[in-house]
């Protein structure tokens, strides 16, 4: 995995949880909506139209979610195959959890410049980094 895919997707955990909040938004809505048409006698097309619509947005959304841990996957599977535990540790605070490299040195116990250093000079080393 190169450099540039691990920063594109840097932080997917977070977007896997932002995309799980929005689904159970979209399917308390979708369900408020549905009881409004299942007590109804007659229910307006309006109210057809919101569920059409709800329906749509948590299949795009499902969509994504399943994507993005996908993705989620196999970054942790390149990372975990690492054989240098600090880097690896590193490497899955950074791109998956998000961290900044701040962070990263406080939970590894190495200098902000020293461990973004380390897993650079990893990822350069087994040519994941353009020079």
């Amino acid at each position: 995995m190169d450099y540039q895919t691990l920063m594109n997707r840097r932080g997917i955990e977070e977007e896997i949880r932002q995309l799980e909040r929005d689904i159970a938004r979209k399917e308390v809505e979708a369900n408020s909506a549905t009881s409004v048409l299942s007590h109804s006698p007659r229910a307006p097309s309006i109210s057809n139209d919101k569920v059409a619509r709800l329906a749509t947005e948590l299949v795009y959304l499902r969509g994504e979610l399943e994507k993005r841990m996908s993705e989620c996957d196999e970054i942790k599977r390149y990372i975990s195959s690492i054989e240098n535990s600090s880097i690896r540790t590193a490497m899955r605070l950074y791109f998956i959890r998000g961290y900044g490299w701040r962070r990263v040195a406080r939970e590894t116990s190495y200098s902000k410049s020293g461990i973004n250093k380390k897993v650079m000079a990893f990822l350069k080393k087994e040519d994941k980094v353009d020079t």
